[in-house]
């Protein structure tokens, strides 16, 4: 995968474990929707998570067949927090036919290419 990206760098898009895994596994739909959310927003967006390999999905509690274990998912957080609903809404805006969770505690967007729509608030 070598899709060119306008606001994000590959190396945002790696496993946080440091097992290796990273950008060339994600797939190009998320990747598409992720560049078009920060630049609908227009403000700094850090992905906090991205591509897990199964042992780090696992060590941090993540579902058994996780979207972020198959490359189509991002966790998304803005870099000024007073743009976090902006994020929100423009997040799922964009993505009609995907999974958009909203975490407003810990202040981060998930968004994922299951080709379903799929909303949820987690606390």
């Amino acid at each position: 995968m070598t899709l060119p990206l306008k606001h994000f760098s590959p190396k945002e898009f790696k496993c946080s474990c440091g097992c290796g895994l990273g950008y060339e596994s994600m797939k190009e739909s998320v990747l598409t929707l992720v560049d078009n959310i920060r630049a609908k927003c227009g403000f700094p967006i850090i992905v906090t998570s991205s591509i897990r390999c199964p042992k780090h999905n696992k060590k941090i509690g993540g579902v058994k067949n996780s979207f972020h274990c198959q490359g189509l998912a991002c966790d998304l957080t803005p870099l000024k927090k007073d743009n976090f609903e902006l994020l929100c809404v423009v997040s799922e805006k964009l993505n009609p036919n995907g999974g958009v969770g909203i975490y407003p505690k810990n202040i981060f967007v998930h968004v994922d290419c299951r080709g379903q729509r799929a909303r949820w608030l987690n606390g």
